[in-house]
């Protein structure tokens, strides 16, 4: 999740970006690079709003020490298939 989140912030709101930016920009018809103060601004808020959101993440997850809701098995079939493969892996690793 936190490397999925950095990219998606940097990518999104980057200010510098010479490939969504500059090309961009000059197709448009406009100065290139105008408008940078404000991107910068919206950069600077998006970033330490996922910051922010990813702290607080892992705090509740370290108070918790569970796994987050969608890495936990969604039914008793999951449940069980689980404990089949660990019965499974445990076999394998006493036979060889």
């Amino acid at each position: 999740m936190c490397s999925y989140v950095a990219t998606q912030i940097g990518f999104g709101s980057s200010w510098m970006n010479p490939f969504s930016l500059a090309v961009a920009q000059g197709v448009a018809g406009i100065p290139v690079m105008s408008g940078a103060g404000f991107r910068i601004v919206l950069w600077v808020i998006f970033t330490a709003t996922a910051i922010i959101f990813t702290m607080r993440y892992a705090v509740k997850i370290k108070r918790t020490r569970s796994l987050p809701w969608h890495m936990k098995p969604i039914s008793i079939t999951a449940m069980i298939f689980h404990r089949k493969i660990r019965k499974m892996c445990r076999l394998l690793s006493v036979i060889s």
